[in-house]
């Protein structure tokens, strides 16, 4: 069986606003990203906290001989720099592999709510497997463009190609039940091969997305206090990211059908 490849479409129908909606799954994708942000400045607190009294430790620290040559005092504040250095790796981890948890949760649900599939277990460690990949992968990439080149603009722009790849593989790993991990990966790289089908696509939704966040910060700063202002605006944010997201679930599919 051939496989259906991309082709460059006619930006003119990918242009269709049409495909840029407001509707109750949108609405409901929206609630679960709410949802996924306060559960991760939730868990960022709790581990915050948790790492907090780790550090504690630190108190025990006898500096009255840090400078002297007393074996037995550097010996006993070695042990403690030890343990609170391994229970801080620790504690960094499980907040990192909480976030990841979470986010595959979240975003599962998301996805199959757009692409009305079902959520099942099997579903879950899959792509859960899947953005442990793309972590790696782009965090590694990300550390290395922060510490060896020193480059804002490429570590931007990787985060944005984790969203963009990790985007399109959950929508090849949800439309497609069967389809495997590294399937949907090299599904989503193939994909992203003809990245003028996305351009202006894009340059649409990013002209809007700005519009429409001045727009709302006008509108904000006149009715409202700036007490409430700081809290609104990621809600707003929030929300035309989930419409962003369903924009491009249809474009992806205006893309493999045409």
């Amino acid at each position: 069986m051939s496989r259906k490849e991309p082709k460059t479409k006619n930006h003119s129908s990918l242009l269709n606003l049409r495909l840029i909606q407001l509707n109750s799954k949108v609405l409901s994708t929206f609630f679960l990203d709410l949802l996924f942000y306060i559960s991760i400045i939730a868990l960022f607190f709790l581990f915050a906290t948790i790492l907090k009294s780790a550090l504690s430790n630190l108190q025990q620290l006898d500096y009255s001989n840090i400078l002297t040559a007393d074996l037995e005092a550097a010996t006993a504040n070695l042990v403690i720099l030890k343990s609170v250095f391994t229970k801080m790796i620790i504690i960094i981890l499980l907040f990192i592999i909480s976030s990841i948890i979470s986010f595959t949760l979240f975003k599962g649900l998301i996805w199959t709510r757009i692409l009305e599939a079902k959520f099942r277990l099997k579903y879950f460690l899959k792509t859960l497997l899947m953005n442990l990949i793309y972590f790696t992968i782009f965090l590694l990439l990300i550390i290395y463009s922060m510490i060896k080149l020193d480059n804002s603009y490429l570590t931007i722009i990787l985060i944005l190609l984790f969203f963009h790849f990790n985007a399109l593989s959950y929508h090849f790993i949800t439309k497609k039940h069967q389809c495997k991990i590294f399937r949907s990966i090299k599904e989503s790289f193939r994909f992203s091969l003809y990245i003028v089908n996305y351009i202006l696509p894009y340059i649409l939704i990013s002209v809007l997305f700005l519009a429409l966040m001045i727009i709302t910060q006008l509108i904000l700063t006149r009715i409202i206090s700036q007490t409430y202002y700081p809290l609104l605006m990621p809600v707003f944010l929030v929300l035309y990211l989930s419409i962003i997201r369903n924009y491009f679930a249809k474009l992806v599919e205006k893309i493999e059908n045409e």
